[in-house]
């Protein structure tokens, strides 16, 4: 049977029509669900916001009061999450691609570095909460918070941080060798400046898990109330995995003729590594921080096992103190407060300024991003 080809092509036509107008439905849903969401906290949070909101501590019962001490905590546990975090996520990328020896065990650690990253928050609380607070003698600290941010978020950096190595090119390195520089040296110089950009990306990401969780905070860190803030590591106040995913990714975007141009230029494996691949997989490591950022500073149930506090008189005086944490406080005042009615619009306050944290924390490493893709380009 004869088909004009003018027939095949109009059928062509509809059908790429008709998945362009699925796929804009899709995204206009997405878009029309952030919207929402992003109006009804607005609106319901906005008005809550004062300035003695955002400086007082919590008074008569957490009914009344600020949360500057919420504030203080979260970005505390953020920022000491990513601290633990991305240095460890980016030493094992880089032991796993630049220098074990491909086979069954660097199998199994892959395997079980991406089973770690499914694990739910609440099982990182109560490891927490068993190991650092009970084991180690921590008790309910920002510092059990951290170390338990930090283990939930590093396989996350690992993996975006190998992917950021991968993605130099390996002429970097074989330049770098070639010109006499040794291996630590070709990383150093060349391949971790080129992978830099997608370490950081896991970094975000890191930073995002661990700054939302809330049961891990609950069972380390974390008390229902405080009017003081934090003095030491061990008052109560996650995102490790999800840095080493992103640095992973990040390094592994790297080009790999970056890693033989630098190698065969006579630098080591190091040098390449960190004066051409890190800085090229930088952006996507952002990405990877701007991702761990928002998470970390919204999680609740691993703080909820290793430190966060319910409410505190005081700020914490060491690490080993307990803490309150934003992501935390939303959930008491959301389901256990005395009044719920009344608290409401704290309740949405408190959420709005953990959004705009959030917010603040990845338009940072988003600048940074940008800044890096712009400097290095192949």
């Amino acid at each position: 049977m004869f088909i004009p080809a003018g027939a095949n092509k109009n059928a062509r036509n509809a059908t790429q029509r008709v998945m362009w107008g699925l796929f804009g439905a899709s995204s206009l849903v997405n878009l029309t669900a952030l919207l929402i969401i992003c109006a009804f906290v607005l609106i319901n949070g906005l008005p809550a916001i004062t300035w003695s909101f955002l400086t007082e501590a919590p008074t008569d019962s957490m009914t009344a009061g600020g949360i500057w001490p919420c504030i203080l905590g979260t970005i505390i546990l953020s920022l000491g999450t990513m601290v633990v975090a991305f240095p460890l996520g980016v030493a094992s990328a880089i032991y796993l691609k630049e220098y074990a020896t491909p086979g069954r065990t660097v199998r199994i650690i892959r395997l079980g570095i991406n089973n770690l990253a499914g694990v739910p928050s609440v099982v990182f609380g109560l490891f927490g909460l068993a190991f650092f607070v009970t084991f180690f003698s921590m008790g309910v600290s920002i510092l059990a918070g951290i170390l338990t941010l930090g283990i939930l978020v590093l396989p996350v950096i690992i993996g975006t941080a190998e992917e950021a190595l991968k993605s130099v090119p390996q002429t970097y390195r074989e330049a770098s060798l070639g010109l006499g520089a040794t291996k630590w040296q070709t990383i150093r110089l060349v391949v971790l400046p080129a992978a830099m950009p997608g370490m950081l990306t896991g970094a975000i990401l890191g930073l995002s898990r661990a700054a939302g969780e809330t049961a891990a905070i609950m069972f380390t860190a974390s008390v229902f109330f405080t009017p003081y803030l934090p003095t030491s590591v061990f008052d109560s106040v996650m995102a490790l995995p999800l840095m080493i995913s992103a640095s992973q990714e990040a390094i592994s975007a790297v080009p790999k003729s970056v890693r033989e141009a630098s190698l065969a230029l006579g630098a080591t494996k190091w040098q390449t590594i960190w004066h051409h691949v890190l800085p090229y997989a930088l952006p996507g490591i952002f990405t990877g921080i701007i991702l761990s950022v928002s998470r970390a500073a919204g999680e609740t149930a691993p703080l909820m096992l290793t430190g966060v506090a319910m409410s505190l008189s005081r700020l914490p005086d060491s690490f080993f103190d307990s803490f309150m944490a934003l992501p935390y406080h939303i959930y008491y005042m959301a389901t256990q407060s005395s009044d719920l009615i009344a608290t409401r619009p704290i309740q949405y306050a408190s959420a709005l300024v953990l959004l705009l944290l959030v917010l603040g924390m990845n338009l940072v490493a988003i600048v940074m991003r940008k800044r890096y893709r712009e400097k290095f380009k192949w």
